[in-house]
C-alpha cells in the first residue's frame, strides 16, 4: 500500500516539473507585447508672446491646455519648457535667452520645472496691479463695433472683479450704443447679467439689418400666389411693311387714247427700309425688297413683278403719245 503510494505521488511530481518546463518554454516563445498608445487628438498652438502684460495670463492658460491635451507628447518639464520658449519673441525671449545660454550646471531650476517656470513668467510678465487694470477698463469701455465684440471685451475684464450682478448689469448698460440703450430702456428690466447681454446682441444685430435695408429673417416671406409676374420679355424685332396703292388716273380727254392698263393700282409698292429695317434683314439673310428668305433683292421675283407693269404702261403711254404728235399732211385728203 504503501508503495503504490509512493510510485504515485512520484509520477504527480514528474508530473508537475513537466508543466512547468512547458510553462516557460511557451513564455519564451511569445511573441512580445506591443504597447500601443492613443492617439492625442490635435489642438492648435497659442500665438507667439512679446512680452505684453495683459496678455500674459491668456498665453499660459493657452500653453496648458496644450499640455493637458497631449499629455504623452508633453510628459516631461524639459519638453514643456522648450514648447513655451519657442513661442517667445521680443521682450520675452530676450528674458529667457541668458538663462538658457548657460551650462546645464549652471542654469537656475525655474529653467528645468515647469512649475517654477510658470511662477517666473508670471513675476515678469503677470500685471500686478491687475484688477485696478481691470475696473479702469471697464469704466472706460464703450461700444464702437458689435454688441458681440463689446461683450467679450467686457467680460474679459469683469473676471477679475469680483463684481456683484447688478454691478455688472450697470456697467455693462452704460457702454453700450443709443440706439441699443432706447430699445433696453433700463438694465433692471433683466434678472441676471447673462439676459441683459443676451437680448443687447439681439437688438444690436436686429438695428444693423434694418440699417442696411436687408430683412433680418433668413428666410423672407414667399410671394403671394395670386399676384401676377411680369418678365422682361427679349426684345424680338418684327418688320412691318407698308404697302403703297397708287391710286387710278383716269382721263377725261377725248384725245388722250386709249387707257393704258392699270396694273399698278392693284399691285404693293414698299416703302424704303428704315436702318433698323435694313439691319434686321441683312443680319438674317432677308431679301432687301420683299423680306423673304432664299434670295438677294437683286434676284427677287415680287421685284421684278412689280417693275414689269411700269414699263408696259411707260411703252404704252409712249406710243399714244407719238401717236397724237404725228403731223397730219396738209394736201391728204380723207380715204373713203
Amino acid at each position: 500500500m504503501e508503495a503504490t503510494l509512493n510510485s504515485h505521488l512520484e509520477l504527480m511530481m514528474n508530473r508537475i516539473m513537466q508543466l512547468e518546463q512547458d510553462l516557460a518554454s511557451a513564455q519564451l516563445h511569445q511573441a512580445p507585447t506591443t504597447i500601443t498608445s492613443k492617439k492625442e487628438p490635435k489642438i492648435n498652438s497659442p500665438a507667439p508672446f512679446s512680452g505684453r502684460k495683459d496678455e500674459a495670463m491668456e498665453f499660459l492658460l493657452k500653453c496648458d491646455m496644450v499640455f493637458d491635451t497631449q499629455p504623452q507628447t508633453y510628459a516631461l518639464n524639459t519638453t514643456r519648457i522648450a514648447f513655451v520658449t519657442n513661442l517667445l519673441k521680443d521682450e520675452a525671449y530676450r528674458w529667457v535667452m541668458p538663462h538658457l545660454m548657460l551650462p546645464q550646471d549652471q542654469k537656475p531650476a525655474w529653467v528645468q520645472d515647469w512649475s517654477l517656470f510658470k511662477e517666473e513668467f508670471k513675476r515678469m510678465f503677470e500685471d500686478t496691479n491687475i484688477i485696478e487694470t481691470a475696473r479702469h477698463k471697464l469704466k472706460t469701455l464703450r461700444q464702437t463695433g458689435s454688441a458681440t465684440s463689446y461683450a467679450t471685451e467686457f467680460q474679459r475684464h469683469a473676471a477679475y472683479l469680483n463684481w456683484n450682478d447688478e454691478a455688472l448689469r450697470h456697467n455693462f448698460f452704460d457702454g453700450l450704443k443709443d440706439d441699443v440703450k432706447d430699445k433696453i430702456l433700463t438694465p433692471n428690466n433683466f434678472k441676471t447679467f447673462g439676459d441683459l447681454v443676451n437680448n443687447s446682441i439681439k437688438w444690436d444685430d436686429l438695428l444693423f439689418q434694418r440699417r442696411k435695408g436687408t430683412p433680418f429673417h433668413k428666410n423672407p416671406t414667399p410671394a403671394r400666389l395670386d399676384t401676377p409676374v411680369i418678365r422682361n420679355r427679349p426684345f424680338t424685332f418684327q418688320p412691318s411693311f407698308r404697302q403703297i396703292h397708287t391710286p387710278s388716273h383716269t382721263s377725261t380727254s377725248a384725245s388722250a387714247g386709249p387707257t393704258p392698263m392699270e396694273v399698278d393700282a392693284v399691285r404693293p409698292r414698299f416703302s424704303p427700309l428704315t436702318n433698323e429695317e435694313r439691319t434686321f434683314r441683312i443680319n438674317n439673310k432677308l431679301c432687301l425688297y420683299c423680306g423673304k428668305p432664299g434670295h438677294m433683292a437683286h434676284e427677287c421675283r415680287v421685284r421684278s413683278n412689280n417693275r414689269t407693269p411700269s414699263k408696259v404702261n411707260a411703252t404704252i403711254n409712249n406710243n399714244n403719245n407719238n401717236n397724237n404728235n404725228t403731223p397730219v399732211p396738209k394736201n391728204s385728203k380723207p380715204q373713203v
